[in-house]
C-alpha cells in the first residue's frame, strides 16, 4: 500500500516537473517558505503556483490581489502597494445580504509581505509604513463585495535588479455560527524592475537619510551647499513616525527670511515649516 501510494505521488511530482519545467527558479522559490511555515507542502505550492490559482484552497471562495503603483523603480524610492480582498462567491450566496465571510483588520499582523530578487532563493519580509493611530476596522463581506488598502514601502527598493512582491492573508472567519478560521489565502506575485539609479538615499530603516533631506531641502530653496543647515528630528504626536525638519542659514538666526522646511523621511516630500499661532490674546512672560 505505502509503495503504491510513494509511486502515485512520484508520478505527481514528475508531472508538476514537466508543467513548470518552464518557470525561472525564482519564482518558484519566492513562495515555498512561506507555505512550509503555514504547513503547506512544497509540492502543493508548486501546483497552485502552476495552475496560475491566487488561494489556497480552492474552494474557499476568496480572492487576495496584490498590486503595485509602478512597474520600475529607482533605488531608494517608495512604493505603494494595494491589497484587495474579493468575495468571489455568488452575490445571493449570503442570504438576505447577510455577509458569509469576516475578513480581519489589514494590516501588519494579518498581512505579511515578502520580497525575493530573480535568481535568488533567499526572501525576506517587508512591512509597511503604519502609523500607530491608523487602526482599520474588520470588515464582513458577501458574495461580489471586496475590501482594499494601500500600503507605503521605503525598503522594497534597496538595491537594482528584478523583484518580486507577494503577500499572505490569514486570520479570515465564517461569520456564520461558531467563528470558524479560514486558512491562509497568497496573492499571485506582483513583479517590478529597480533600476541602478538612485532617487533618495536611505538608512537601514528606510528612513531618508539626514544628509538627502538637507540636500533636498537646498534644492527646494535653490541655494547652494555652502548655506549652513541643521537637522532635528521631530516626532509625529501618536504616530510612532518622525520628520525631519531642516534649518537653513546662521545657527543665531535659523529662521530668518522663512529658511525652514520639513523633509517627510519615507515619502521624500518637501514642504515649509509652519509654525502655529500662539493661542490666546494674553502677553507673554
Amino acid at each position: 500500500m505505502l509503495s503504491r501510494w510513494l509511486e502515485r505521488l512520484g508520478r505527481a511530482e514528475r508531472l508538476v516537473c514537466k508543467r513548470v519545467a518552464g518557470m525561472p527558479a525564482w519564482r518558484l522559490s519566492l513562495g515555498a517558505p512561506v507555505v512550509d511555515r503555514c504547513g503547506a507542502s512544497p509540492l502543493l505550492l508548486v501546483l497552485l503556483m502552476a495552475s496560475g490559482c491566487a488561494t489556497v484552497p480552492r474552494e474557499v471562495p476568496l480572492e487576495v490581489t496584490l498590486a503595485l503603483n509602478a512597474d520600475s523603480y529607482q533605488i531608494g524610492e517608495p512604493a505603494l502597494a494595494t491589497v484587495t480582498v474579493t468575495d468571489k462567491g455568488q452575490p445571493a450566496s449570503g442570504a438576505a445580504g447577510q455577509p458569509d465571510v469576516l475578513v480581519p483588520a489589514l494590516d501588519d499582523t494579518t498581512l505579511r509581505f515578502h520580497v525575493a530578487q530573480q535568481g535568488s532563493p533567499l526572501q525576506v519580509r517587508r512591512k509597511p509604513v503604519l502609523p500607530q493611530t491608523c487602526a482599520p476596522e474588520p470588515h464582513a463581506l458577501a458574495g461580489g463585495q471586496s475590501v482594499s488598502r494601500t500600503f507605503l514601502f521605503t525598503r522594497l527598493t534597496e538595491g537594482p535588479g528584478q523583484w518580486a512582491l507577494v503577500v499572505t492573508l490569514s486570520g479570515c472567519q465564517s461569520p456564520a455560527g461558531a467563528a470558524q478560521v479560514m486558512p491562509a489565502y497568497y496573492s499571485k506575485m506582483a513583479e517590478f524592475r529597480v533600476a541602478d539609479t538612485v532617487m533618495f538615499k536611505r538608512d537601514s530603516d528606510g528612513l531618508i537619510t539626514k544628509e538627502q533631506a538637507v540636500a533636498l531641502v537646498r534644492k527646494h530653496a535653490g541655494c547652494g551647499e555652502d548655506v549652513p543647515a541643521r537637522v532635528v528630528p521631530v516626532p509625529l504626536e501618536g504616530t510612532g513616525l518622525y520628520v525631519w525638519t531642516v534649518f537653513l542659514g546662521s545657527a543665531d538666526d535659523p529662521l530668518r527670511n522663512a529658511a525652514a522646511f520639513t523633509v517627510n523621511p519615507y515619502s521624500g516630500l518637501v514642504g515649509p515649516l509652519e509654525l502655529a499661532e500662539p493661542s490666546g490674546g494674553g502677553g507673554g512672560r
